[in-house]
């Protein structure tokens, strides 16, 4: 009963050739656009994880116990030239920075805001992302 399906089938396809070659042909091009699109959006993904990666947290961070669910601006790193003894002999690590992050209040005659601000080394700064440039 199938195989006489199946034949019946493939039989009414070719009936109506011009139907089926527009059948063909969209599903084609929409598979096409597809797969561009979805290239697309992943590469799209990729180049802003790098761009983020570089600009702002780097690839790793080291943060003071406690740093990541209070974000208070004292919790620092007791000796940070410490861990940069321990991070220069490290073998793949190009380069890294010491950064401070905190939160101001910026405000005109008209409007305040809040701002996010970054305390950098500038020395170090330059060897690890492109703010410079």
């Amino acid at each position: 009963m199938i195989v006489i399906n199946a034949k019946m089938a493939f039989r009414n396809i070719w009936r109506n050739t011009r139907r089926s070659l527009f059948t063909i042909l969209a599903l084609s091009i929409s598979t096409a656009i597809l797969i561009f699109m979805l290239s697309w959006q992943f590469g799209a993904y990729n180049t802003m994880i790098n761009a983020m990666a570089r600009l702002k947290s780097g690839h790793v961070q080291i943060q003071a116990k406690g740093y990541k669910d209070e974000k208070e601006m004292y919790l620092v790193i007791p000796e940070p030239d410490r861990i940069a003894r321990i991070l220069q002999r490290l073998k793949g690590i190009r380069a890294f920075t010491y950064r401070a992050n905190g939160f101001a209040l910026l405000s005109s005659e008209k409007r305040t805001y809040g701002a996010f601000v970054v305390g950098i080394d500038p020395s170090k700064e330059i060897t690890v992302s492109p703010i410079a440039t």
